[in-house]
């Protein structure tokens, strides 16, 4: 389990433990979707669970994540 940060652009935090290969996962997607040419203006969402409930994501609104080491 990891301890995450996630900034949205409006200025808002996300914050709670996760499974680390989740948060990979978030990651990864988050990656792909900021690095890619949007061709598609689409929502990408991506949720997963953490120690408190559920979280669900558009990819298209984080600014930057932080996963503890």
């Amino acid at each position: 389990m990891k301890n995450y940060i996630i900034w949205l652009k409006s200025g808002e935090t996300i914050r709670g433990i996760a499974n680390e290969s989740t948060l990979r996962t978030l990651e990864c997607d988050f990656l792909y979707t900021r690095n890619k040419i949007r061709i598609f203006n689409r929502d990408r969402i991506h949720s997963f669970r953490d120690n408190e409930g559920a979280v669900f994501l558009n990819l298209n609104r984080i600014e930057a994540i932080f996963i503890s080491k």
